[in-house]
């Protein structure tokens, strides 16, 4: 099974407040048969900071790795269809460009 909408990066936005906690949703979601797992954290907002949602990535994939916990954590973002959307993806046309940086 694969999820495909999460907050379960650490002190990213209204999910995980930790990375224990993230730990603990990450084994919970294995042990209900997820095998992999989308961080969409929320995506069209002024709070948005990818610089923190990056590093909380980097911060849990390492963690997972070390606990051997085979879950996948792959990126993503919790887009809000508003009227001004489109404008603010193009406004953060580098995100591309980050996503490769990360693989």
């Amino acid at each position: 099974m694969i999820d495909l909408h999460t907050h379960i990066l650490p002190d990213v936005d209204d999910g995980s407040s930790s990375l224990e906690n993230s730990l603990i949703m990450a084994d919970m979601a294995v042990k209900s048969g997820v095998r992999m797992i989308a961080a969409t954290s929320h995506g069209c907002s002024t709070h948005v900071n990818l610089e923190k949602y990056w590093d909380a990535y980097r911060q849990l994939k390492n963690a997972l790795r070390e606990e051997k916990n085979p879950l996948q954590l792959v990126p993503g973002m919790e887009i809000f269809m508003t009227e001004d959307a489109l404008a603010m993806i193009q406004k953060k046309n580098y995100y591309q460009s980050t996503i490769q940086n990360i693989f």
